[in-house]
């Protein structure tokens, strides 16, 4: 699933917020209260998500490298 699908799917179900967290299922704010949605996330697959939303530069830069 693509940042964009998570993001799609938060919006549906109406979610104000988004939260990753390696090893979790993205979790949904809606109205105030975390809803967990989908299957866990591996950190490789999120690291993946992180870089090509940055781009090289500003991932690095991100990592303080």
């Amino acid at each position: 699933m693509t940042l964009e699908d998570m993001i799609r799917q938060a919006k549906k179900m109406g979610a104000s917020d988004l939260h990753l967290e390696p090893g979790l299922p993205p979790a949904h704010r809606i109205r105030g209260k975390l809803k967990l949605n989908g299957d866990p996330i591996p950190a490789a697959d999120l690291q993946t998500l992180v870089q090509h939303l940055l781009g090289e530069t500003a991932y690095h830069d991100f990592l303080g490298q």
